[in-house]
């Protein structure tokens, strides 16, 4: 293998170093995709071969236009073994984009996923369209390659894209020289080993998500959980099961998570006892933080750290994460910089600023306080763009951040704002946006504020758009804030925004220019009274609090984008809430751009029967219970051999299968559980889960009902699982995934229900369902005699010495593009035709 590249040999080593260890899990909505180091490396291999394969060589382009997910990661190191540069594009971006980037880099190849549909037109050379949800199927097929190409530490690795839009976005290249050079400096300042587990939240087609849950989580041997939806059920489930203990992420989604706890505590009435002990406890270390808030974080897994970057951090957030136990390592950077420029070490940060610079980061202020940067990990400039690139660099080879700020003396940064934020007044000052935000948002009624100027002729007003209270006073607010201000910063205006968030940018950055724009043609929220809590909708009631509106402007017909303001993280606030308030669990990924308020009643009325929760009695899961289970079937198993002869075959199917797997037999009785069980193999045997029939076995009507021992006692015998038969599928499946995530396979019957002398019922479709979203292969089982001998409604067996008999049949696979339905289909005709 040749290798030059620093960053390949560190990051291949590490995948050989760690090769058992998980590397990337993957949060379906129900199952858990584990791929550990060694399954990531050798996918890698493999998707080398196949970019050989497809002609493409080393200096062509391949673009990424997907979500987090594990195919993304291998895809990127088996670019980077062959020297492919890979040019990542936001999974939100439009098609037209996407065509846009494909003209101007000739991209060979596209991998992306089905839920986008792309029709490349100006001409492009893109020659396949991949997508991750079939792509370890398709490697699977592909012999791993071995022999690499010759990449070097300045060969181009990415070409990151910086802008959405398509009149002349600017491509930042970025080498691996540049990437190992990042790495190298932060890893002198933060300590990761394979006991780190990250939760990645921003998307992999940025920077600082590349860095952060990507090249130094990998070079680390740590841990990374990807999430296939930010629904708030799903990331609190993935930080619980998963023992998050490093996130790098913004600080909207940290202030997110801190306003959940304050809500939270609020309504509980212990919002004052939070805050009093959060006090009480300032001199703590911060281990000792996470043990006194322990009942806090309960739902944040064993988190530890919060990375932030991407946009300035409120004080208040950092200082409210600090004071839990979770430290807050704020950092700053560009993506032009590959991204970090400073950082902050364990134990030597200052609140408010962007840490010290990495040490092979050279950073100085010039004129007008401008930041500029020098290093091994700056970019040489944007990609066939030498305007933007001259201009990005002085004159004696730094680089212009754009960024305004200063240095203390122990060498801290404290960022004060973007250059091309700043506002011009008349009598030649400056002013920075930046400064000024926080001290207003210290106002007790601001949640948020986005200061800008508003242009008359030669004249500039400073307007302060802010996000406040119901019944805040702008006057009042403005009277405040200029006391608190210096001279050459007071405001004009403040004016109410209408909507419970600013429009943002996909990296959560607030769009200046259409907060302008609104303020230009009068947006204000001023307007009529609240109408009484007791007339609202309920849904109506959510989603006016969330966007801060009167519920009475709040129709039907409006977009929840575009005409009520939310945004990304609104939308994961808005399922967080319709979960709580209406005990209902809506996707998130279902709420898009042209999403109406109708729809959204549309979702949330049709998973209303699935919002009760099933009773799982995980305690029968205890190992102290294995020997008491084997014990009662082996000797129930005896007991009905002396009354029945049963013929056991296909067992030679099973040799050297020990897979997670289901196992579907069809349904005749009672004793079909305890029969195909104990003919299993020993080792799928004492990790087999049933799905029992959660009305029949758990769900009780009353406290004298029989299921209040009869479901204990068939999950101790058989580790019986709640499986809905009365439309609350998803519950069933959110068990089943965490019971498989556990290491056991399930045995789910298809028919839902018995079956009659005559034959089979019709198979149900959940089956293929869990399978569809299991990827995980099926045993399927022919019983026969079983209704003879306990048919329904019978309490005891009869017609003793008839002949029973249990098939095992070859385990079946299925690709990742089959439909529930066919999957149903052909684990009914494997079973028909045992």
């Amino acid at each position: 293998m040749k290798m030059e590249s620093k960053l390949i040999k560190r990051l291949v080593e590490s995948a050989r170093i760690n090769e058992k260890r998980n590397c990337i899990s993957y949060k379906g909505l129900y199952f858990t995709h584990r791929y550990t180091y060694g399954r990531i490396l050798d996918f890698a291999k493999r998707f080398s071969s196949l970019l050989v394969g497809e002609g493409v060589q080393k200096g062509d382009m391949l673009i990424i236009s997907s979500p987090n997910c594990p195919q993304y990661i291998y895809a990127m190191l088996g670019a980077m073994l062959n020297g492919v540069i890979v040019v990542p594009i936001d999974f939100s971006f439009s098609p037209e984009f996407l065509d846009t980037i494909a003209t101007e880099t000739k991209a060979k190849l596209v991998l992306t996923s089905r839920a986008k549909i792309l029709d490349f037109k100006k001409g492009a050379t893109v020659g396949r369209i991949l997508h991750v949800e079939e792509l370890d199927e398709l490697l699977e097929e592909v012999a791993p390659r071995t022999d690499f190409a010759d990449v070097s530490d300045d060969d181009l690795l990415s070409i990151m894209y910086t802008s959405g839009t398509t009149s002349k976005p600017k491509g930042v290249m970025l080498t691996h020289g540049n990437i190992h050079a990042n790495i190298d400096g932060i890893e002198r300042m933060i300590a990761l080993d394979h006991g780190c587990t990250f939760l990645s939240i921003l998307p992999l087609s940025h920077t600082f998500e590349q860095m952060g849950g990507f090249y130094m989580p990998f070079a680390h041997g740590s841990h990374v959980v990807h999430l296939g939806s930010r629904r708030g059920s799903i990331i609190r489930d993935a930080m619980a099961s998963e023992k998050t203990t490093h996130i790098a992420t913004v600080p909207a989604f940290m202030t997110l998570l801190m306003n959940g706890i304050k809500a939270k505590a609020k309504s509980a009435g212990k919002l004052e006892t939070l805050n009093a002990m959060m006090k009480k406890t300032k001199n703590l270390s911060s281990g000792a933080k996470r043990l006194v808030f322990g009942s806090v974080l309960k739902n944040f897994g064993n988190l530890q750290v919060f990375f932030s970057g991407g946009a300035p951090l409120p004080r208040e957030t950092e200082e409210f994460w600090n004071a839990l136990g979770v430290r807050v390592l704020q950092g700053y950077g560009l993506t032009e910089c590959s991204p970090v420029v400073t950082g902050s070490e364990k134990g030597k940060s200052k609140v408010g600023s962007a840490g010290v610079a990495l040490y092979n980061v050279g950073m100085r202020i010039v004129e007008e306080n401008e930041i500029q940067v020098r290093g091994p990990s700056i970019t040489q400039g944007y990609y066939k763009n030498e305007d933007a690139t001259r201009a990005l660099f002085a004159p004696d080879g730094w680089m212009r951040t754009g960024d305004h700020g200063c240095i203390d003396e122990d060498g801290f940064l404290f960022i004060k704002g973007r250059l091309k934020n700043m506002i011009l007044k008349e009598d030649g000052m400056n002013i920075y946006p930046e400064d000024m935000e926080p001290v207003i948002e210290g106002h007790p009624a601001v949640k948020k504020c986005c200061v800008v100027g508003l242009e008359t002729g030669s004249h500039v007003s400073v307007c302060a758009a802010v996000i406040a209270e119901k019944g805040a006073s702008p006057d009042e607010i403005m009277k405040w804030s200029n006391a608190k201000l210096e001279a050459h910063q007071r405001i004009q205006k403040v004016v109410l925004w209408p909507t419970d968030a600013f429009p943002m940018t996909h990296t959560l950055k607030v769009k200046r220019d259409e907060v302008v724009s609104g303020l230009s043609a009068g947006k204000d929220a001023q307007g009529p009274a609240q109408a009484a809590d007791a007339d609202i909708d309920p849904l109506i009631k959510i989603l006016a609090e969330l966007v801060d509106a009167d519920p009475k402007t709040v129709v039907d017909e409006m977009f929840l984008f575009d005409d009520l303001g939310l945004d990304s993280l609104g939308v994961i606030e808005l399922a967080d809430k319709i979960e709580e308030f209406l005990k209902v669990e809506i996707d998130e990924s279902q709420i898009k751009a042209d999403t109406r308020v109708s729809d959204l009643r549309r979702f949330v009325s049709e998973k209303k029967s699935e919002r009760k929760r099933l009773p799982f009695l995980k305690w029968a899961f205890s190992p102290i219970f294995i020997p008491l289970r084997i014990a009662f079937q082996e000797l129930s198993y005896g007991l009905l051999s002396l009354f029945y002869r049963i013929r056991v075959e296909g067992r030679e199917n099973l040799k050297g299968f020990n897979e997670i797997c289901f196992v579907t037999p069809n349904h005749e009785s009672h004793l079909d559980s305890l029969c195909v069980t104990r003919n299993l193999p020993m080792k799928i045997r004492n990790k087999m889960a049933v799905a029992a029939a959660a009305d029949h076995f758990f769900v009780r009507k009353n406290m004298f009902d029989f299921r209040l021992l009869w479901g204990p006692l068939v999950a101790i015998y058989f580790n019986a699982i709640p499986m809905s038969r009365e439309g609350n599928a998803k519950e069933s499946m959110r068990i089943a995934g965490k019971v498989m995530d556990h290491g056991y396979s399930i045995m789910v019957f298809p028919e839902g229900t018995r079956g009659e002398k005559k034959g089979f019922k019709p198979f149900k479709k959940g089956i293929g369902l869990m399978v569809a979203d299991a990827k995980k292969p099926v045993v399927p089982v022919r019983i026969r005699g079983f209704y003879d001998i306990l048919p329904k409604k019978a309490i005891f067996p009869r017609k003793f010495g008839s002949k029973l008999s249990i098939s095992y049949g070859k385990p079946i696979r299925f690709k990742s593009t089959d439909s529930p339905a066919y999957i149903t289909d052909k684990i009914e005709e494997a079973i028909r035709a045992m």
